[in-house]
């Protein structure tokens, strides 16, 4: 008699679009993690190679499936699409073109306790070749691990006043917990703009995320990309201040105010390098994020004024 099959410990879900280039490379370090992983690739409407990559490398596989949408969705759609499929009590949203180091799921999980709705690792940058490339976002992130200590266990206020948020890919997170508040935000406003932050956000409110200082992910930096798109800076600040809004009313002005401190911070950096260099471009950014800074704070003190929010979609819909 076979032997029966191990329950898998995560699920990987793959949000996919036209990735026939880079798929395979992602599934491929999934595969290796030497944990029994469930597996699910969901192709948002390809017209290239992509399904038919991913379902030949998971024939074979004891927990995966290719799942497609039936139109398009955007990734926090898809994604959701995946959760609703997801049977493993956590879930790692892997970008199709980025890749998971050796060993990154068994360090996630060993890390996590207690209590936890997210363990976030740490990442480094490859190039569209698989070249390592500096990252200021990875750098800011190992920073912050070590002035503080890793593990360390930060609150939302944290997350907003310092730019420590690794991408999906290095983000374990909570099943249960992931439905419960509805999960990926699939209106327009936060569709490909920092969902993820708006995502844990919202998670937040529901346990402890803690940081480790183990590389897990390797994050690709490539044209086309939703980071690489010009106004990504300017969706990035309004998801957070929708994150903002979808919080505890009593928590909105602290968290307005903790983005104001970070975006003026940045303002200030950015306006004295400009006047001191006379680059004008660089002067202008500077007082574009004053503004958004002081934006920020009166957000946080209106807000309070609004009920409590809840989300519009249904997690898994074709």
């Amino acid at each position: 008699m076979a032997e029966p099959i191990p329950a898998p410990v995560a699920t990987v879900v793959i949000p996919a679009y036209q990735m026939e280039r880079w798929i395979e490379q992602a599934i491929r370090s999934v595969l290796s993690q030497p944990l029994v992983v469930e597996i699910i690739v969901v192709d948002d409407a390809s017209t290239d190679r992509t399904v038919e990559i991913a379902e030949g490398l998971l024939a074979a596989a004891p927990h995966a499936m290719v799942s497609r949408n039936e139109r398009p969705k955007g990734v926090s759609g898809t994604r959701n699409t995946g959760l609703g499929h997801a049977s493993a009590p956590w879930v790692l949203f892997l970008d199709a073109d980025d890749v998971l180091l050796k060993g990154s799921l068994p360090a996630l999980l060993d890390s996590a306790q207690a209590g936890d709705v997210a363990v976030l690792g740490a990442f480094g940058a490859i190039d569209e070749a698989g070249g390592a490339i500096d990252d200021s976002w990875a750098d800011e992130l190992e920073g912050w691990l070590d002035e503080h200590g890793a593990p360390s266990v930060v609150d939302l206020r944290e997350l907003a006043l310092a730019n420590i948020m690794p991408p999906p890919g290095a983000q374990l997170l909570a099943a249960e917990d992931l439905r419960a508040i509805g999960g990926f935000d699939e209106v327009l406003i936060a569709r490909g703009g920092s969902e993820d932050f708006e995502l844990l956000a919202r998670l937040s409110w529901r346990g402890s995320v803690r940081l480790i200082d183990d590389r897990v992910l390797a994050y690709r930096r490539r044209s086309g990309s939703q980071s690489s798109r010009s106004d990504h800076n300017i969706r990035r600040a309004r998801s957070r201040l929708v994150a903002m809004r979808r919080s505890p009313r009593w928590q909105r002005p602290v968290i307005g105010w903790a983005l104001a401190t970070r975006y003026a911070r940045l303002g200030v950096a950015r306006s004295l390098e400009g006047a001191r260099r006379l680059q004008v471009r660089t002067l202008a950014r500077g007082i574009v994020n004053l503004g958004i800074a002081g934006a920020c704070a009166v957000a946080g003190v209106a807000a309070l004024v609004l009920p409590t929010w809840a989300p519009s979609w249904e997690i898994g819909r074709p």
